[in-house]
Order: C-alpha cells, then structure tokens, then sequence
C-alpha cells in the first residue's frame, strides 16, 4: 500500500483518485482528504463517497449533494482521524448494538484473536461497510479470503460468506 499512497499526491486527477479509491479498499486512511477533495470538486462523488463510508464506517443517509457530504466527511475527519481504523470499527459495531468486552481491548491495542467472534458477528451487519471491514479485519488475522464486501453484496452471498468465515475460524481453533 506504500506505493499507492504515495500516488495519491500524483499530479494527475485520474492517477490520484484511483490511488485514493484503491487505499480506501483497504480502510487506509491515507485516502480520506484526497477523497474528501473528489466530493469537492464533484468527480466521481458516487465511488468517493463509497470508499468513504468503507474506511470512516460512517453514512449520511439519502444525502446526495457532493459539497454537503465532503463537509460532512470532513467534519467526521478532524474529529476522528486521531482515532484510527479500529476504533472507527469499534465505534460502528458498538452503534449497531454488538460491543463487547474483547472488542474494545483490540481496539484499544491488544493484539490476537480474541476479536474474531465479534468480527464474526459484524459479518452479519445490515450495513455493507461494517461487513467490509470486519472481513478485511478477519483477512489481516487468519491470512484469508472468502469474497468481497461491497454494497451490492447479495442477501445469499453475505451469508455464504459469514459462514465460510466462521467455518475458516472453526478449523483454526481445531474444531
């Protein structure tokens, strides 16, 4: 991701926003102010406020108007950027109704995979950016893939995919 980070600050709007777009599949928030400047200046304002709700876990409802949004993402920046991506995850999860006790030391920097029956649970959210970053979250911990979290995610696939999760973390604890 370093690379892509650094082409982000490349001169050219179309290298840029594509470098943005890829970060943000991985919750960098490397992306952020650079998607922020998409919804400003109205490129591509459906895919930047896409990958914005997929690192910030964070959705404005039925607001469509590119300016108001990237003030509003804005705003969740300067108060939230300090907090990172597990706490922006433990933040969304606890607001969904499904914090717990081992979610909160991670966030907090305990490390392991104490984490994983929540990241399980979150795999189940009504809300497509909460699934995404408990499976990119899950990827980072059993060294995995089961498929790809995104908004048009069907019903049938979401609960294919949990499953398969929950059948990956089974195995690693020698079920």
């Amino acid at each position: 991701m370093g690379d892509l980070g650094k082409l982000v600050a490349d001169p050219s709007d179309e290298v840029a926003d594509a470098a943005a777009l890829g970060l943000a599949k991985w919750r960098d928030p490397a992306a952020v102010p650079h998607l922020i400047a998409m919804l400003e200046k109205d490129r591509a304002p459906a895919r930047a406020r896409q990958a914005l709700e997929s690192i910030s876990l964070e959705a404005f409802g039925s607001q469509k108007d590119p300016n108001l949004l990237a003030d509003l993402y804005g705003g969740w920046w300067e108060l939230s950027k300090d907090r990172g991506p597990k706490r922006w995850l433990l933040d969304a999860i606890t607001a969904d109704g499904t914090e717990d006790a081992a979610l909160r030391s991670w966030a907090e920097g305990d490390s392991g995979k104490q984490v994983v029956p929540s990241l399980l649970k979150a795999l189940r959210s009504d809300k497509w950016f909460i699934r995404r970053a408990a499976d990119v979250t899950l990827r980072d911990l059993l060294g995995k893939k089961v498929g790809e979290q995104d908004p048009w995610t069907t019903p049938g696939d979401v609960s294919r995919m949990a499953d398969a999760w929950e059948k990956i973390w089974a195995e690693s604890l020698g079920k």
